[in-house]
């Protein structure tokens, strides 16, 4: 644990340590962040990230896409430290059923146009 992070310890059931919160001033998150960034942790790597892209969707158009907008900051993140993306997710609630209408396929066209990146629907 970093130096400057205080953490408070306490016996969880079993007698095992447990921390029941840390307290950290911003600066040093940021710093930690930086270390982090530097490290490349992606590099070369794929990520596979679990998205919410339930989207409104009227005569195949995408009226809506502030859920798509929100994924940004992570696939950029990833892909500024060397990795590939991987976006997974599912539309609407088909229970069990194949329903062309909740196809992830119909929005990925408007996820590339969003994050101004290729997407290939597999």
């Amino acid at each position: 644990m970093h130096p400057n992070i205080v953490a408070s310890p306490s016996k969880a059931a079993g007698g095992k340590k447990k921390i029941d919160w840390v307290r950290c001033n911003m600066p040093i998150l940021r710093q930690l962040e930086t270390e982090f960034r530097q490290q490349q942790p992606f590099a070369g790597k794929r990520a596979l990230v679990r998205v919410d892209i339930n989207v409104p969707v009227e005569n195949g158009v995408v009226t809506d896409t502030t859920r798509i907008e929100r994924i940004i900051p992570t696939v950029d993140d990833i892909q500024e430290m060397g990795g590939k993306v991987i976006l997974m997710a599912h539309f609407g609630r088909p229970k069990g059923q194949v329903v062309p209408e909740l196809s992830l396929e119909n929005i990925a066209a408007a996820v590339a146009d969003v994050l101004g990146l290729p997407v290939t629907w597999v």
